[in-house]
């Protein structure tokens, strides 16, 4: 072999060593832009509206006395049930909870389906969802019988690792 021809060798093996490390580098800019979405979707707009609404409610709870108590979860969906209920727009919040617990699990999925960065939305909104699972999948729990939504929180409870984190 010539000179020329290990050259030429040389470069398209270079060249395709590039091509496959800026494809990669590629799709991992395209999980974390992803990630970012659907993060920043999630502490906006309509979601945002909701967590306020939602923290007005639980506000009233004042479940800051409970820390480091631990509680049943069955007691938790209860209270929970009960700010429903006892709420101005109890259909209102019912929505909110549902509304919250789907995109959460819309989230939930994108990392799983490593379409998201796992890194990035466990960072930005890991202990938002760890909290808002502990609280609202009790409640949900009895939602998904009553009105047939199946899977609901499904994603969710998988993400923060449920059974023990909460």
């Amino acid at each position: 072999m010539d000179v020329t021809t290990i050259l030429a060798n040389v470069t398209v093996v270079v060249s395709l060593s590039i091509a496959v490390m800026s494809y990669l580098q590629q799709i991992q800019q395209t999980k974390r832009d992803t990630a970012v979405s659907m993060v920043t979707a999630f502490n906006s707009g309509d979601m945002l509206a909701i967590q306020r609404r939602l923290s007005i409610e639980f506000a009233k709870l004042k479940l800051g006395q409970l820390q480091g108590v631990a509680v049943k979860r069955d007691t938790i969906g209860a209270i929970v049930e009960n700010t429903v209920v006892t709420s101005a727009e109890p259909a209102e919040t019912q929505q909110d909870i549902i509304t919250l617990v789907s995109n959460l699990d819309d989230i939930a999925v994108c990392v799983e389906a490593e379409t998201c960065d796992r890194s990035v939305v466990e960072a930005s909104l890991g202990e938002t969802a760890s909290r808002y699972a502990c609280l609202l999948l009790p409640y949900t729990a009895g939602l998904r019988q009553e009105l047939l939504f199946q899977g609901l929180g499904d994603s969710l409870r998988e993400f923060i690792d449920y059974e023990t984190t909460c």
